[in-house]
């Protein structure tokens, strides 16, 4: 098991070193003085690697929680790393989603319109079969009458 003391005191040596503190989670020290915590494990029959992030942004307790997450997970049979790429799919596909909505609410200058009596367009969401019914700001009566 590893102590926050023996992380501090770890100096970098010249080639990659391996640090474990069990349960196939280890601190990976770099030649060029960087610490990263990793987990080794096996799913669907395959060896695979979870990054958990870099100390001292991470603490030791920190690193160990996250190896719990990860292995619960596993017991039900879950990829931790399936899981990670699906958030991060979802959180691309949020920044997409509010660019269009930006873009749709942007006047033909481009620049968008407030409030004060300027014209303002409706506003279109995209979804996934293609454009949401077009809303009105100025009611919140559904769907405006085109």
């Amino acid at each position: 098991m590893l102590t926050d003391t023996a992380i501090r005191k770890a100096k970098p040596v010249a080639s990659p070193l391996k640090l474990t503190d069990g349960g196939g989670m280890y601190l990976l020290l770099k030649p060029d003085g960087g610490k990263y915590w990793r987990m080794n494990y096996r799913h669907g029959g395959k060896q695979k690697t979870l990054a958990l992030g870099v100390y001292p942004l991470v603490t030791l307790a920190d690193a160990r929680q996250r190896r719990e997450d990860a292995r619960k997970l596993l017991a039900n049979g879950i990829d931790p790393s399936a899981i990670r790429k699906e958030a991060k799919e979802a959180k691309r596909r949020g920044h997409r989603l509010r660019r269009h909505v930006r873009e749709d609410r942007a006047g033909v200058d481009g620049v968008a319109r407030g409030q004060g009596g300027r014209q303002q367009r409706p506003l279109r969401i995209r979804m996934a079969g293609g454009w949401s019914p077009t809303y009105s700001h100025t009611s919140a009566s559904g769907p405006s009458q085109r």
